[in-house]
């Protein structure tokens, strides 16, 4: 159906009849009668009203016109006469864009719904509780079989099944492109809690050089080995990972002095795609020899690094199941405040759009963003409050 408006009009009203209406389903043989009313103001040039109509109640419409800058945008409402529990639109001088559509397509997908952060994190331990369940079930009945199948009728011997430990992580899509340099986000901090991994350390630091045989450089080293460095060296270090005498799964975090850091151009190729290479920004590399301990027992700590991908999105992981909830929601509530706190200057739009949160085996829970923003009332706030500060 095309209405064309050439010319100024008071108020056209059109009544178009749908009669035995046939759908994919004979049995749903319906009647419809649908109305609409165009109230026109001043409409001087082109003003094209193309509605489509669908099976069932599925209507599209669209509404455009081409005129001068003056001209007033025609208004117009839609009412389904065979269910008059269903209000009528009206649009004034704008076009209503968001309307109740009982139909899911790809174009318009079902909208996912949001949680509260506690509920969410309550959701995504649930979770991870019951596959945990189902993942002893099945080793107790793999035991089982193999008992079975033996002609002693003894135990294998492969001792207690170790249950999987599933990180939590949550997901923030942001407004920022990170093409720009003014938009980028990286950086490290370290959670009240940790993130529950074990970090393995590989400091690179000239005390540890051939030609350093004094005191104070051995008792560097010895120190550093003491608290936890997996590697601890100089140019020796950097020709055993240039050869492939020591492996880089050997370790996941690098720590260099000032001093090191033109010496590691030799292996930037390869510790550079796997994210080891030291870097000011995430605190890894150091001024001085003598902060190298403190650098290493942060680290070790479980420092957690973080940055914004290509597509906008920051991951991380802020803990383990075994953590619980109220540890969780403090160093979520910690993270939130460190990307607020690290937000870019370049960002002129919304900065944090959704954030999502998931374990390792389970899938992806929408939060409600209210819950999460720290410049938000709602940040952290039960959701018992959460209604009295609404009222």
């Amino acid at each position: 159906l095309l209405v064309s408006l050439l010319s100024p009009l008071s108020l056209i009203i059109i009544i178009i009849d749908i009669s035995t209406y046939q759908p994919v389903n004979p049995s749903q043989t319906t009647n419809k009668s649908i109305m609409i009313s165009i109230a026109s103001s001043s409409c001087r040039s082109k003003s094209r009203l193309l509605l489509h109509l669908g099976r069932y109640n599925h209507i599209h419409r669209s509404i455009s016109h081409s005129s001068s800058a003056t001209q007033t945008i025609p208004a117009v409402s839609l009412g389904l006469y065979t269910q008059p529990d269903i209000p009528v639109y009206s649009i004034g001088s704008t076009i209503l864009k968001n309307i109740n559509r009982n139909y899911v397509s790809r174009a318009h997908p079902k909208p996912k719904p949001t949680f509260h952060i506690k509920h969410a994190l309550q959701m995504v331990l649930e979770g991870c509780e019951e596959r945990r369940v189902v993942r002893q079930e099945r080793w107790d009945n793999y035991i089982s079989r193999m008992i079975d199948k033996s002609e002693d009728k003894a135990d294998p011997g492969l001792g207690d099944y170790r249950n999987v430990d599933e990180n939590v992580e949550i997901v923030i899509h942001t407004g920022l492109d990170p093409r720009k340099p003014n938009q980028l986000v990286r950086g490290s901090t370290v959670l009240p809690h940790g993130t529950g991994k074990l970090n393995k350390v590989c400091v690179f630091t000239s005390a540890a050089s051939p030609g350093k045989n004094d005191d104070d450089s051995t008792a560097m080293v010895e120190q550093l080995t003491q608290m936890g460095a997996s590697f601890v060296g100089a140019e020796p270090l950097i020709d055993d990972i240039k050869n492939g005498n020591v492996s880089l799964s050997e370790f996941d975090r690098t720590i260099a002095s000032q001093d090191m850091v033109p010496k590691l151009g030799q292996i930037a190729r390869i510790l550079g795609p796997r994210g080891l290479m030291p870097n000011v920004k995430l605190g890894t590399v150091v001024p001085d020899t003598s902060n190298l301990p403190a650098a290493v027992k942060r680290q070790l700590s479980g420092v957690l690094n973080y940055r914004v991908d290509k597509t906008g999105n920051v991951h991380v992981v802020v803990g383990k199941w075994s953590f619980g909830s109220e540890k969780l929601l403090e160093n979520i509530a910690a993270f939130m405040n460190v990307m607020q706190d690290n937000k870019p200057e370049g960002n002129k739009g919304k900065y944090m759009k959704q954030v999502y949160i998931t374990a390792l085996q389970g899938k992806g829970i929408k939060i409600d963003l209210k819950t999460v923003d720290p410049g938000s009332a709602f940040f952290m706030v039960d959701s018992d409050n959460e209604d009295k500060l609404s009222a």
